[in-house]
């Protein structure tokens, strides 16, 4: 079964081309001004370093983005190792809100409720879907994440809404970049469902497993 449709994946490359484009132009564009400042030996300590700090940032984001192509190609040859363990859900889920500094509402899972994953490639799985959510949302809009249970799964949702206004983004899955494909098959390969649904400017990804006893 293909990953993506024909057209999420025309997306998905000219998300990832792009992401790598802008770090890409901050670095060469920084190292042209920085070098045009040594020729002219009117090296300014502030504006240098200022202009290394933007060059460092770049890096760290290429250095992420080459990342999730490695695990994205690691995935796809079947090469990922798991250490799946019954896990307590809702800490898992908490615990990923705090390292994104997210919101949390509709929790309304037993604290015991498990589901049987790999807790370090959940939570990566988890901390890419909060970015993306963020992404789309942006400064103005909301995140909220939810747990579920039933007697057989376990639900959770990741739900953000984008303030309305002329630059909200088109949400689609290839628009998620290489992070939200691997966040998807991380899921897939611990047992879990994975989905994506938006309307207008709203965006939910749900992520379903089977509830471990």
């Amino acid at each position: 079964m293909a990953l993506l449709d024909s057209l999420a994946l025309f997306d998905l490359l000219a998300s990832v081309s792009h992401d790598l484009r802008n770090p890409l132009n901050t670095l060469v564009m920084s190292t042209g001004l920085l070098r045009d400042d040594l020729e002219c030996d009117s090296v300014d300590v502030n504006r240098a370093l200022d202009l290394v700090a933007r060059m460092e940032r770049a890096t760290t984001r290429m250095q992420a983005l080459i990342d999730d192509l490695l695990e994205a190609s690691r995935i796809a040859s079947g090469n990922v190792e798991l250490r799946r363990s019954h896990e307590p859900a809702l800490p898992l889920v908490r615990f990923a809100v705090a390292a994104a500094q997210g919101a949390v509402g509709d929790c309304a899972l037993d604290e015991q409720a498990c589901i049987l994953v790999d807790r370090a490639r959940m939570l990566e799985a988890l901390g890419k879907v909060l970015a993306f959510s963020a992404r789309i949302a942006g400064e103005a809009g909301t995140v909220s994440v939810g747990a579920l249970g039933t007697k057989d799964e376990v639900v959770l949702t990741a739900r953000a809404q984008h303030a309305r206004g002329p630059h909200a983004p088109v949400i689609n899955e290839g628009s998620g970049g290489m992070s939200l494909l691997v966040a998807r098959r991380l899921i897939e390969l611990q047992g879990g469902t994975f989905r994506l649904d938006t309307k207008g400017t709203s965006l939910v990804i749900t992520m379903t497993f089977p509830l471990s006893i």
